[in-house]
């Protein structure tokens, strides 16, 4: 199941529009002035996740991240994470400062496991 919280759209930020093209499928086009993007707030509970997002062949310059006790994790390094206490998170779509984007992104925030394993972590 997909974890993802998507943000309201369509909207404008710094030079680049996003769109829905379709179902999860979030359409930037644009050349960003300033980094940033679209936002939205997920609640999780303690476990380990990973954050993916299908993309064309812009995924350094279009990316989707959430950010966990000041940490940023996003679709560039697909790097799993922990999260140990319950809360509520940023999640971002992002285009890099100065790039010029007509791509596609899919985030995908999935649970790996619910922190209750010796496995885990």
């Amino acid at each position: 199941m997909n974890l993802y919280p998507l943000p309201k759209l369509p909207a404008t930020r710094n030079g680049v529009a996003y769109t829905y093209k379709s179902e999860g499928v979030i359409h930037a086009v644009g050349t960003c002035t300033a980094w940033g993007g679209v936002g939205s707030e997920v609640t999780l509970q303690p476990g380990r996740y990973s954050l993916a997002g299908s993309v064309g062949t812009d995924r350094q310059n279009l990316y989707a991240q959430i950010t966990v006790d000041g940490k940023n994790y996003n679709t560039i390094s697909t790097e799993p994470f922990t999260i140990t206490t319950a809360g509520t998170y940023s999640c971002d779509v992002i285009t890099r400062n100065g790039s010029t984007v007509d791509a596609d992104i899919m985030p995908v925030l999935t649970a790996i496991s619910d922190g209750t394993s010796e496995t885990d972590g």
